[in-house]
């Protein structure tokens, strides 16, 4: 079971490379994407 979950605007916002987006990287390893 994934211990964080990140939705489409997370990850549209590190392919984009927006501010604050590195921090997304943190935590995908874990993640369940929505």
């Amino acid at each position: 079971m994934s211990e964080v979950v990140l939705d489409a605007s997370a990850i549209l916002a590190l392919l984009n490379e927006e501010p604050g987006s590195e921090e997304v990287l943190k935590f995908i390893d874990k993640a369940a994407i929505y």
